[in-house]
């Protein structure tokens, strides 16, 4: 909802670049609004635009670049933190 509020915002200013007979792209209206934007608010837009991107591309990303992608997300995990065989016990221990 930040996004859209801040994108809504620029419409003043769009419209003022209009009105001097200049038409922005959708791009070029995205750029003029994540200017404005704090850096960690561009990173997500940025991380979303590539999610698009690999989607229109072919899908799903072969199963080599998704292990890379996921590799270490459990590291700081609860779940899995301490021994591998105190883990193993406990995960099977749920089941009974």
């Amino acid at each position: 909802m930040i996004i859209i509020r801040e994108v809504l915002s620029k419409k003043t200013e769009d419209h003022h670049v209009q009105q001097q007979g200049i038409q922005m792209t959708t791009a070029e209206k995205l750029y003029h609004a994540a200017k404005e934007l704090p850096e960690p608010v561009v990173a997500e837009i940025l991380d979303f635009a590539e999610f698009l991107q690999k989607k229109m591309a072919g899908g799903r990303a072969s199963g080599k670049e998704m292990l890379i992608d996921i590799a270490g997300g459990l590291e700081t995990s609860a779940t899995f933190f301490g021994d591998p065989l105190e883990i193993q016990k406990r995960l099977r221990d749920e089941w009974q």
